[in-house]
């Protein structure tokens, strides 16, 4: 399929893939949602692409992704034998960001917790979906998130009600086959945590074949006061697949957001996280390890937004990257005037795992208050030869001996999931990974 070339033949396709996309509802979704739709598509409209003139897209280059036709993925799919393997229940399933009830299983019944695709809660909860739909990702300034919301249908909606306590980690599971080429996907997840409940979420992207497709992804999680949230995201995209995701986080008094990204694939990702911390003593946690090989791309962008006074940040994003892979990592810490007693830590640790591997690193604090305990660092470095000494006078050979620093480098944040058949599954893709 030829690609496309100039700006303007990029923002007029997606153009052309909404009215397609739009003629094909029938009215479907309701009418909040359509708002939402044809508000995003014109500023997407207005707003194009970013480039790396952009400071925030200074070292991601996109030309592969806008220069590529893509288009939408319509239409149910078939999930290959095994893909669902070790996903335990309860579940929601979306094959190429549809959902699928054969797959899914909900919580049919528990008052206090509510799964649903978007669709449904459109139905059902309308004045949820009216009230937070929308309300906190950024279409005004960020065009991905413009065009998914342009493109918004279907997702999954999350509720969890006052003062319930969720025991079983909720999973979300989105799936590309490789049906066809060139295909993409508007994924949407809504969490709405109520006050002094407690749940744990798993967000997983898979690809099941080596087809090039685009997953265009943007969350939003609303914590009421007190609620608890852990949210694990694991992103095994095909090594051919494009991936961007942005979360947008809203806490309120008390509450405690945590969440912990595993970047295993995609040929070029942007994993993005905003998190605003709008009520006194709540604590945001975002931790995040990507493992980057051959020519493989991620850039992990975060901005941590203190709001309110006696509020905590805990940030820590550890990126390996081996042959020609290329990482980034941008985090912003904002303190507002308002938001005395503030404590922020970012830290940002890379390993070189070969010569031609790259990282590019920003870590940036904004502070406009003046009773603060702020903290920021990041290293960028290559295997430690003191140790591999050590290991090697202990009789391991050399590589095993570089496998287990690079895996100890790592473990770090394996060590805070808190989920135990999560925390197994990434040791032993970690283990596959280095061999043990």
């Amino acid at each position: 399929m030829t690609a496309i070339k100039t700006r303007e033949e990029q923002k007029d396709w997606y153009l052309s893939q909404f009215r397609l996309f739009e003629s094909s509802l029938n009215g479907d979704a309701g009418q909040a949602i359509h708002s939402l739709r044809t508000a995003a598509i014109e500023r997407f409209s207005e707003l194009g692409f970013p480039t790396s003139k952009s400071e925030e897209w200074k070292y991601t280059n996109l030309a592969s992704i806008v220069s590529t036709p893509f288009r939408l993925a319509l239409g149910k799919a078939d999930v290959p034998a095994g893909t669902l393997d070790g996903i335990p229940f309860p579940r929601l399933v979306f094959v190429n960001g549809t959902f699928s009830r054969e797959y899914s299983s909900t919580t049919a019944g528990n008052e206090s917790l509510t799964m649903a695709s978007l669709p449904e809660a459109a139905k059902f909860h309308p004045e949820l979906i009216r009230d937070f739909l929308g309300r906190y990702a950024d279409v005004r300034t960020q065009a991905f998130s413009a065009l998914n919301t342009a493109f918004l249908y279907d997702g999954a909606f999350i509720l969890v009600r006052r003062g319930a306590v969720i025991e079983e980690p909720v999973q979300l599971v989105f799936i590309s086959t490789d049906r066809e080429e060139q295909c993409i996907a508007f994924p949407r997840v809504l969490i709405i945590a109520e006050e002094n409940s407690q749940v744990k979420i798993v967000e997983r992207f898979k690809g099941t074949g080596g087809n090039t497709y685009f997953n265009n992804i943007v969350g939003e999680t609303i914590l009421g006061p007190n609620a608890v949230v852990d949210h694990y995201r694991i992103q095994q995209e095909s090594e051919n697949a494009y991936h961007v995701s942005h979360s947008h986080v809203h806490q309120d008094r008390g509450s405690v957001y945590s969440s912990t990204a595993f970047l295993w694939g995609a040929a070029l990702s942007r994993h993005e996280v905003r998190a605003v911390l709008n009520g006194e003593g709540g604590e945001c946690r975002a931790r995040s390890l990507y493992l980057g090989k051959n020519r493989q791309h991620s850039d992990i962008h975060t901005v941590l937004e203190h709001a309110a006074p006696r509020c905590q940040s805990h940030q820590l994003v550890k990126t390996m990257v081996d042959d020609e892979a290329h990482g980034v990592f941008s985090g912003r810490i904002v303190v507002h005037p308002d938001a005395q007693k503030t404590n922020a830590i970012q830290t940002n640790n890379n390993l070189l795992l070969s010569e031609s591997a790259a990282v590019d690193t920003k870590p940036q604090l904004e502070i406009f208050a003046d009773d603060v305990r702020c903290t920021h660092g990041a290293t960028i470095g290559k295997i430690d030869e003191e140790g591999l000494f050590y290991l090697r006078s202990r009789g391991i050979d050399e590589q095993q001996a570089r496998n287990v620093l690079t895996y100890a480098f790592a473990s770090e944040v394996l060590e805070s999931v808190a989920i135990d058949d999560v925390r197994r599954e990434m040791d032993e893709r970690l283990h596959r990974q280095f061999r043990f």
